[in-house]
C-alpha cells in the first residue's frame, strides 16, 4: 500500500517539476529581451495580478498558451464597400518571408473574378507610396438616408475623399458631439452608419479622416433631422441590371508606405510613425466595375526565420487589440468606466504621456499601466491630474 502511494506522489511531483520548468523556460525566453520590463514590474507597489510575469504570452501573442504556433493557412482582409479603386493594408508581415497573395471580386450581382497567385518578398518591394505630409481632401459629405424602427432611428453618412483614408463620424445633440463610429479600413468612398438615435432630434455631426501616414483633415459642423424617414440613393448608384460586364481586374500593385525623404532630422515622432510602417504592405488594385473585394494572403510554408522563433506563427497583438479586447476578454466589462475604442473628442487633446492608438483612439492603456503601478487602479498618473491633460474644457 505505502509502495503504491509514494508511487503517485513521485508522478505528482514530476509533473510540478514539469509544468515550473515550462513555465520558467517561457519566463526566461521573454526575459532575454525584455529585462528592464521584468525589473520595472519588480518596483511596483500594485501589481496587475501576481503571477503576471508568468503569462506574456496570454496577454501579448495573437494565438495563445502552449500552442501559439499556429498552422499555414490564408489570411484575409475584406473591403466590403463596392468601388472600382482598392486598397488593402497587410500588416505585421515578416521582411524577408515570401508570402503568397490573391485578391477576389464580386460585383453586385454576385459575379466573382479571382487574381492569379502573386508572391512577394516584403523587403524587396521596389515601389512605394510616400507620405506628402498634406491632409485629405474631403468632399460631397451628406446624409444619404435616414431609417425608422419602432425603437430608434439611424442614419448613413457619406463622404469622399482625394486619397486612400480611414472614416471617423462624430455625432451628437449638440456640437460638443459625445459619440462617434470609426473604421480603419482605407478609402475614397466613405459609408458610416449611426444606430441607436432618438427619434425627432436634430443631431450634428461632423466627419474626420486620415490619410495612411496619419495626416488628418476635419469638417465642419453639419446637421440632419430624424423626425422623417428617408433616402436620396438614386437608381443610377445602383448597378442596371442589364449591364453584363463581368468583373474583371485592371492593375494590381504591390507597394511598401514610406515617409517624406527630405527630412535630414528625423525627430522622435517621425521615427514612431517609420517603425509603424515598416512591416505594413499594401495592395492597390482596380477593377473594371464597381466591386466589393477579399485580399488573401499567406506566408509560403517552410520558411524558418528570426521573428518565427522568437514570437512564433501567430506573432504579436496589435496594440489595439492588446489594449482593449484582452482586457475585456480576461476580466473587465468595458461599460464600467471610461468609454474606449473612441476618438479623442473635439474640446480634448492627446498629450504625449498618454498612448492613443492611430494618434486618436482611446484604449484602456492610455490611463492605465498594464503591468503595474505606484498608484491605486494602476493609474498612469493621479487622476485629479490626468482627467484636466485630456479634457481642457473641465
Amino acid at each position: 500500500m505505502l509502495y503504491f502511494i509514494f508511487r503517485i506522489m513521485f508522478f505528482v511531483l514530476l509533473n510540478v517539476a514539469i509544468l515550473y520548468q515550462l513555465a520558467v523556460a517561457d519566463e526566461t525566453e521573454c526575459k532575454e529581451c525584455h529585462q528592464d520590463v521584468y525589473a520595472e514590474i519588480s518596483t511596483y507597489a500594485f501589481k496587475h495580478y501576481d503571477n503576471l510575469i508568468n503569462e506574456c504570452k496570454g496577454c501579448h501573442f495573437s494565438v495563445r498558451g502552449g500552442g501559439y504556433k499556429k498552422e499555414d493557412k490564408w489570411e484575409s482582409v475584406s473591403l466590403a464597400d463596392y468601388g472600382r479603386e482598392h486598397l488593402a493594408l497587410l500588416k505585421n508581415l515578416s521582411m524577408d518571408s515570401t508570402y503568397q497573395i490573391k485578391v477576389n471580386l464580386m460585383d453586385k450581382r454576385g459575379r466573382e473574378k479571382e487574381s492569379d497567385t502573386l508572391s512577394f518578398i516584403p523587403n524587396t518591394i521596389s515601389e512605394f507610396l510616400t507620405d506628402d505630409e498634406i491632409p485629405p481632401v474631403i468632399s460631397m459629405v451628406e446624409v444619404k438616408q435616414v431609417g425608422h424602427t419602432a425603437i430608434s432611428a439611424s442614419a448613413e453618412i457619406r463622404f469622399e475623399t482625394d486619397e486612400f483614408s480611414d472614416s471617423t463620424v462624430e455625432y451628437g445633440t449638440t456640437e460638443d458631439y459625445g459619440k462617434s463610429v470609426y473604421s480603419g479600413l482605407p478609402n475614397k468612398r466613405h459609408t458610416v452608419s449611426l444606430n441607436g438615435l432618438d427619434h425627432k432630434k436634430v443631431y450634428h455631426y461632423r466627419v474626420i479622416s486620415s490619410d495612411l501616414f496619419g495626416n488628418r483633415r476635419v469638417s465642419k459642423d453639419n446637421t440632419f433631422d430624424t423626425t422623417k424617414a428617408f433616402s436620396h440613393i438614386s437608381g443610377e448608384e445602383k448597378q442596371k441590371e442589364d449591364d453584363n460586364a463581368k468583373p474583371d481586374f485592371q492593375t494590381i500593385r504591390i507597394l511598401k508606405l514610406k515617409p517624406k525623404e527630405d527630412k535630414l532630422k528625423e525627430s522622435l515622432k517621425d521615427a514612431v510613425k517609420r517603425a509603424a510602417m515598416d512591416d505594413i504592405v499594401a495592395v492597390y488594385f482596380t477593377a473594371s466595375t464597381e466591386t466589393a473585394s477579399v485580399v488573401e494572403y499567406m506566408k509560403k510554408g517552410g520558411e524558418s526565420n528570426y521573428e518565427k522563433k522568437k514570437h512564433g506563427e501567430g506573432g504579436l497583438k496589435s496594440l489595439l487589440e492588446i489594449g482593449i479586447n484582452t482586457c475585456v476578454e480576461r476580466c473587465h466589462d468595458r461599460r464600467v468606466a471610461h468609454p474606449v475604442n473612441v476618438t479623442v473628442g473635439r474640446n480634448m487633446r492627446t498629450p504625449d504621456e498618454l498612448p492613443v492608438v492611430d494618434g486618436k483612439i482611446i484604449i484602456c492603456a492610455t490611463c492605465h499601466l498594464p503591468h503595474g503601478s505606484k498608484l491605486r487602479h494602476l493609474a498612469r498618473m493621479d487622476f485629479n491630474k490626468l482627467c484636466v491633460l485630456c479634457h481642457i474644457d473641465r
